[in-house]
C-alpha cells in the first residue's frame, strides 16, 4: 500500500470526519475506502437505517425468550457494575 498526503481546505476536512465519525471509523480509513470504491467504480453503499443496525439484537432478544424485565435487571445490573468500578478508580 502506498502514502498519499493530502491537503484539504479545513471546512472540507470536518465534514470528512463527520462523515467518518457517523460511520465509525477514523478520517484515514475512510478516505481509504471512498478511494477503494471509487477505483472499483461502485456506488457508496447507503447508510443502514436504525432499524437495521438493531435488528440483530431484536432477532437475539426474541430468540432469548428473556422478558422485557429480565432485560431491564441486566440493564441495570450492568450499569452499576460500571460506576462501582468508576468510583473505585476515584482518587480519595
Amino acid at each position: 500500500m502506498s502514502n498519499v498526503i493530502l491537503t484539504l481546505p479545513p471546512d472540507t476536512e470536518k465534514k470528512l470526519r463527520a462523515k467518518a465519525g457517523s460511520a465509525g471509523l477514523p478520517l484515514e480509513i475512510y478516505l481509504v475506502r471512498l478511494a477503494e470504491l471509487d477505483a472499483a467504480n461502485e456506488p457508496l453503499p447507503p447508510k443502514a437505517t436504525f432499524e437495521e443496525v438493531v435488528a440483530p439484537v431484536r432477532a437475539a432478544f426474541q430468540d432469548s425468550e428473556m422478558t422485557d424485565d429480565d432485560i431491564t435487571d441486566l440493564v441495570q445490573e450492568a450499569r452499576e457494575e460500571v460506576w462501582q468500578e468508576k468510583q473505585s478508580r476515584k482518587p480519595a
